[in-house]
């Protein structure tokens, strides 16, 4: 018995090491196909999406051209560049204007409910108290 798995040890080897990539692809197709990644385009929403100016009939272009790279310079030398490269430019030369504001309302009380971020944590649940959701809406 012994013998017949050194036979096929390399060819055990060779379908383990193909099978993995196959594997991990297939779960990572079907993650990324679930609803909430979003779904090809109808009804409605393609006749909206059909209609918008920056939509040519095959893909969304932008108005300003978005370059990505820019100059004759690689991508090693552009990373090699922002890690190792002069700093001086990072500190402004004089101090920035702050305008400090007063959120309205709405935006400065606490919108979870208690317990949670954004919780009053006094830990009495509004639900209970007949007030849920706060102002209209849950969190």
């Amino acid at each position: 018995m012994r013998l017949r798995f050194a036979k096929n040890r390399k060819l055990m080897i060779t379908a383990i090491v193909l099978s993995v990539p196959f594997i991990l692809g297939d779960a990572g197709v079907l993650f990324l196909s679930q609803e909430k990644f979003g779904h090809i385009p109808q009804g409605k929403r393609l006749e909206r999406i059909k209609q918008s100016p920056n939509y040519d009939g095959k893909q969304f272009v932008n108005e300003v051209e978005t370059v990505t790279m820019t100059g004759d310079r690689s991508v090693f030398a552009v990373w090699k560049d922002f890690l190792f490269g002069d700093k001086s430019q990072t500190v402004p030369d004089t101090a920035m204007n702050v305008i400090k504001t007063d959120l309205p309302g709405d935006f400065a009380r606490p919108l979870g409910p208690p317990g949670l971020p954004g919780g009053d944590g006094t830990g009495t649940s509004r639900k209970a108290c007949g007030n849920w959701p706060r102002r209209g809406r849950a969190f």
